[in-house]
């Protein structure tokens, strides 16, 4: 068993079991930062650990109950191995040098295949129709929430807008905090359009999002700084470099991570389209 891949952004430590799921097994030191073990490429971001041949669904919660990280190391069961440079996964995105345009270009493709991805998430703030797939109470108030705090946003009113749903939704990270992680995302490619405009905001956005949910924290906090996990690196390459066919791809890719965190993001990150109506009114 060798590590094929591991995350930038994994701190040296000592790390304790925290929980098992069926694609990602989370270990946590206790400065609440994770490190993840991922049965596959699908679920890696910039602090998990990929390898060739990982027996992922043989795992049992009493065969490993701590990991060990070190530079170019980590021991699991007295058991070390080793990796080195090329291991080592780029967080990072270069955004290109861009303008509005061609930005909300990308971000109303996206819109107009909305009805092409899985219905019921936070997408349904760009197609209303899609509304009637919240059937619960719980779901129905939430989304009043949600369309409120979108209005809010139309109205650039953000952190009015990002407090009333921060930790808010179901889900190992609730769907607000997905929302606001994807917005992020977006806000941190308008700032580099018009040159940090809005930096103040980002770093506001940041520090009132903060919650004592551990994903969520280190979701939000990977966002910010703009680490990105490996299929929304994909989906940004897609975005700006490539056509509609790929960027298509990339938005279900994106889509099939967790019950809708992945499709609340990508309305989050659409949802920053609305920074730029100053700029179009």
């Amino acid at each position: 068993m060798n590590i094929k891949l591991i995350g930038d952004q994994i701190e040296e430590n000592k790390y304790y079991l925290h929980s098992y799921f069926k694609n990602v097994i989370n270990f946590v030191d206790t400065e609440k930062n994770i490190a993840s073990i991922v049965k596959n490429i699908e679920y890696f971001s910039a602090n998990s650990i990929l390898f060739d041949d990982f027996k992922f669904d043989n795992f049992k919660f009493d065969n490993v109950s701590e990991i060990k990280i070190s530079s170019n190391y980590l021991i699991i069961n007295n058991l070390r191995y080793n990796y080195d440079k090329q291991s080592i996964y780029n967080s990072e995105f270069d955004i290109p040098t861009t303008d509005s345009d061609f930005v909300l270009s990308k971000i109303n493709f996206i819109i107009s295949i909305i009805e092409k991805l899985p219905p019921k998430n936070l997408l349904s703030l760009h197609k209303p129709e899609l509304e009637q797939y919240f059937t619960s109470k719980f779901e129905i108030e939430f989304l009043k929430t949600i369309k409120t705090a979108y209005q809010q946003i139309c109205e650039h009113k953000y952190i009015q807008a990002f407090n009333n749903i921060k930790a808010r939704g179901s889900g190992l990270t609730p769907a607000g905090d997905d929302f606001i992680a994807g917005f992020m995302v977006g806000l941190k490619i308008y700032n580099s359009i018009f040159d940090n405009k809005h930096q103040k905001l980002l770093e506001d956005i940041y520090f009132l999002s903060k919650t004592d949910n551990i994903f969520s924290a280190n979701f939000l906090k990977l966002a910010y700084n703009g680490k990105y996990f490996w299929v929304l690196k994909n989906f940004l390459t897609s975005f700006f470099y490539q056509q509609s066919a790929e960027l298509l791809i990339s938005c279900l890719d994106i889509c099939k991570l967790g019950s809708s965190s992945g499709a609340d993001l990508l309305s989050g990150f659409v949802s920053s389209k609305e920074l730029y109506q100053p700029f179009l009114d």
